[in-house]
């Protein structure tokens, strides 16, 4: 025959798992489907007051046969004690603050149960809600640690991000095990719900907290340049610092150089100019193969910083590139750049093309 544990028991377990705010209802029956349930919490005023509840909060239940239930709450309910007593009064409502000091009703949605005995032992396995849940059930606020125990969130693995929950993040890490990593991953969700941003976090905490990997996006709309800057707002807490070197692979298409020919230019003659200290200077008239390959080296660099970056300052260039003959082919450009009071190292890499040998239009080197 099944044990019904005594109401103590139900009480100290409740307050092993959390915060002890209230008890399944007594003025209501009690409902448990597979489809339909009707789980109704009533938590006392001063409860209610000290720690304030809101849509979405998970909530624990310890039942009187011996499970400890996870539910998040649906719906909330007040009534003025007026209200409750059945005196309303129809005209000259008055305004009695002292008759809000009534329970908070609150609707439960169960999500996972698992017995006592097996969660006390580091033995749960959660599942589905299938026991009764019976009034005068003890009802808790959980610890993160048991919030992530009964949605058998991964103990081992690296920090996506936290538990969103009732409008806020929680003090629950979310984690993805190494090995799975190791297989295809789908992240599906409706625009803006937050796939890029989780993408980033993975990128993020691959790179902060697995020693010597390595992370490649194919980045076609440019969302992860910016994995070297901070947040553009104040996220607390903050999870993963950003990088301080980051490598992008640009491919140097034909469409590409037709796009950016008069910005590359522009860039390229600046160099020259300051190179040589002849102002009306431009990249045509170098025949010097090393100033050239540094001056294309530079205009690549720049076009691409202004247009990802903004207004970013770019100094400590080092180009990257072979000459032969009078033809060159820069490798990759490796900078400090500095946006927004952040600094990080960029390393360029121009993608092949074969408009890419050389750029120009002296000595046999290409046209842009």
């Amino acid at each position: 025959m099944r044990r019904v544990l005594s109401p103590d028991e139900v009480g100290n377990t409740a307050a092993r798992f959390g915060e002890v705010i209230g008890h399944v209802t007594i003025s209501e029956t009690i409902r448990v489907g597979s489809e339909d349930y009707e789980i109704l919490i009533e938590i006392p005023h001063e409860n209610y007051v000290k720690s304030p509840i809101r849509v979405g909060d998970f909530i624990g239940i310890v039942t009187l046969t011996g499970y400890v239930v996870l539910g998040r709450i649906t719906e909330i309910r007040r009534s003025h004690a007026a209200g409750v007593s059945g005196r309303t009064p129809i005209f000259n409502v008055p305004m009695d603050y002292t008759g809000l000091e009534t329970p908070a009703v609150v609707l439960i949605e169960p999500l996972t149960e698992c017995p006592i005995k097996d969660y006390e032992a580091n033995n749960c396995d959660p599942s589905p809600v299938h026991s009764p849940i019976d009034p005068l059930s003890v009802a808790f606020r959980p610890s993160g640690d048991t919030i992530a125990r009964l949605l058998a969130l991964p103990s081992d693995g690296i920090i996506v991000g936290q538990l969103y929950s009732g409008g806020r993040a929680m003090d629950v890490d979310v984690k993805v095990p190494v090995h799975t990593l190791y297989e295809h991953v789908l992240i599906v969700g409706t625009t803006g719900s937050g796939k890029t941003t989780l993408l980033k976090n993975l990128a993020l905490a691959l790179i902060n907290q697995v020693r010597e990997s390595t992370v490649i996006a194919l980045d076609l709309q440019g969302d992860y340049l910016h994995l070297v800057l901070p947040p553009d707002r104040d996220v607390k807490p903050r999870l993963f610092n950003p990088l301080s070197e980051v490598t992008i692979v640009v491919p140097i298409t034909r469409a590409y150089l037709e796009e950016y020919n008069g910005r590359i230019r522009s860039f390229a003659d600046e160099y020259v100019r300051v190179r040589t200290g002849d102002d009306e200077a431009t990249l045509m008239d170098v025949n010097n193969p090393n100033l050239f390959g540094e001056a294309v080296a530079y205009a690549l660099l720049r076009e691409f910083v202004e247009r990802s970056y903004g207004d970013a300052r770019v100094s400590d260039v080092k180009p990257c590139f072979e000459v032969d003959g009078n033809n060159v082919r820069v490798r990759s450009i490796n900078a400090a750049i500095s946006v927004d009071n952040t600094s990080f190292r960029l390393n360029l890499v121009p993608g092949p093309c074969p408009s890419l040998t050389s750029i120009g239009n002296c000595r046999g080197y290409s046209n842009i």
